[in-house]
């Protein structure tokens, strides 16, 4: 099970997810999604903590969780909602934090 969720507060206000990573490599992502005459979109909600948060995940244990929220989602919004999972998985690149921090 994971540890608490921990945050930092940058000097410009910006709170950095710090959270340790629990799974070893990541195979395969659920998402709730929605349709309307523009096409599909990730649904999200607003928690009062984390504010606007997609409701996509890759934790099997949180399956429960995001369902009550897209539930209540579609029950309040009267939208279908769909969960979907996907499963292919392309590296499409690597954005170096460590290497950024060194140039000058």
């Amino acid at each position: 099970m994971p540890g608490p969720m921990k945050f930092r507060l940058e000097p410009d206000g910006t709170a950095i997810h710090e959270t340790r990573n629990e799974i070893e490599r990541i195979e395969e992502v659920w998402a709730y999604v929605s349709k309307d005459e523009g096409g599909e979109g990730i649904c999200s909600v607003i928690l009062p903590t984390l504010g606007s948060t997609p409701l996509v995940y890759a934790q099997p244990r949180l399956h429960d969780m995001m369902r009550q929220l897209a539930t209540e989602l579609a029950t309040r919004t009267g939208t279908k909602v769909r969960h979907v999972r996907f499963t292919r998985r392309k590296d499409l690149g690597v954005i170096d934090g460590e290497a950024l921090r060194r140039k000058p």
